[in-house]
């Protein structure tokens, strides 16, 4: 008895301190030695698909004002899309000349550059593509941006 009294909590503390943080190591290195080394590895040299998504992430500030009139107008576009573009398409189901409505559409939103508003308006149409039952893939859509915003682009060069 008189040996826990002689046991501070203070070295108790430490001690079990000790053995979780070895215990843990020791997990760690036997079963999850592979993901460890590959996050090592990708934190240390971004190559290959790390870097490409390293150069793509984008970031935008807008003024608290900037981004109410980009929201606003982001919801206007949502409306056209789903109460006039999109349907308009669905007995043709043709998809290039929908997709040239909603590239003209987007003409001088300045919103699109946000990345989150991009995503928005990419879920949208894809959700209103299959309520039309058109068959719009995700690439088709892809496409359908990234030359948008390489006009985008083209414009502030």
């Amino acid at each position: 008895m008189d040996v826990l009294h002689q046991v501070t909590w203070d070295r108790f503390f430490a001690t079990v301190g000790v053995v979780f943080t070895l215990y843990y190591l020791y997990i760690g290195i036997r079963y999850f030695r592979g993901d460890i080394l590959r996050a090592i590895r990708r934190r240390t040299t971004p190559t290959g698909e790390t870097a490409e998504k390293k150069k793509k992430q984008t970031s935008v500030v807008l003024t608290e004002e900037q981004f109410a009139n980009a929201f606003k107008e982001l919801e206007e576009i949502a409306h056209d899309l789903r109460s006039r573009i999109i349907p308009g398409h669905a007995r043709s189901k043709d998809k290039k000349t929908m997709l040239h409505r909603i590239a003209q559409r987007l003409e001088g939103f300045k919103g699109f550059i946000v990345p989150a508003f991009r995503y928005a308006l990419h879920n949208h149409v894809m959700t209103q593509a299959r309520k039309n039952n058109i068959p719009l893939t995700e690439e088709e859509l892809d496409r359908t941006w990234e030359a948008i915003l390489s006009g985008i682009n083209e414009l502030h060069s």
